[in-house]
């Protein structure tokens, strides 16, 4: 997405290429990353919670056997 509205900016001819470099945006959009990085770590909290609950599953399986 990032790289895609740099190629559309250039190609337009609208934007200067030091703005959209990344430390640059990152400066000027702190609440988005933010946000996006909050919403990383919930998604990897999320896959672990789910991987350890299908390891417990299967434990309980073949304990059962």
């Amino acid at each position: 997405m990032y790289i895609e509205r740099i190629i559309t900016y250039r190609l337009r001819g609208t934007a200067k290429l030091v703005g959209l470099l990344p430390d640059r945006r990152r400066a000027h959009h702190l609440k988005v990353v933010r946000e996006y990085r909050e919403q990383e770590r919930r998604d990897k909290e999320d896959f672990s919670s789910d991987q350890a609950a299908k390891w417990r599953a299967r434990s309980e399986l073949r304990k059962k056997k």
